[in-house]
């Protein structure tokens, strides 16, 4: 068989028969990844090729029931970090970034995001080392959660 497979290329005259299986996964639109596996048998110079899906995992991108605000990441950052939020339904967000003082630093988001995870990057390259704060407003859900900058 070696002598057959140079490379990845079939030397048909080599071969009577021969069977090779490749599995991957393959993500799609849903956010799952489907499984398969293929099986390509060589008969008499004919190539045969049969698929067969053998799993799937839609895990992946879970239906988001809550709102809900993450700690950033990293934490302490230097100069950027990332905030990441759910939405269970179509929602108005405003982000918003404060310092130790309360006022406004940074408006991330004001607009219409669809339901799901959403991650905002908060480039803080124009601000002084100190403590911030990050506050969500999205419907009646308001969180508000602390992040250092250390330069």
């Amino acid at each position: 068989v070696d002598d057959a497979v140079s490379a990845g290329n079939i030397d048909p005259t080599k071969l009577e028969e021969a069977q090779f299986n490749l599995a991957f996964a393959e993500g799609d639109e849903s956010g799952g990844v489907h499984n398969h596996l293929y099986t390509m048998a060589l008969l008499n110079d004919v190539i045969e090729k049969t698929t067969y899906t053998v799993g799937v995992d839609d895990n992946l991108n879970p239906v988001v029931m809550e709102f809900a605000l993450y700690q950033n990441y990293p934490n302490p950052f230097n100069p950027s970090t990332d905030i990441k939020f759910n939405l269970p339904e179509v929602s108005t967000v405003i982000l918003e970034v404060f310092n130790i003082s309360g006022e406004r630093v940074a408006t991330l988001l004001n607009k219409q995001e669809n339901a799901g995870l959403h991650t905002v990057k908060f480039d803080a390259s124009n601000l002084a080392s100190g403590t911030y704060f990050f506050r969500i407003i999205a419907g009646e859900y308001q969180k508000t959660m602390k992040m250092i900058l250390l330069r």
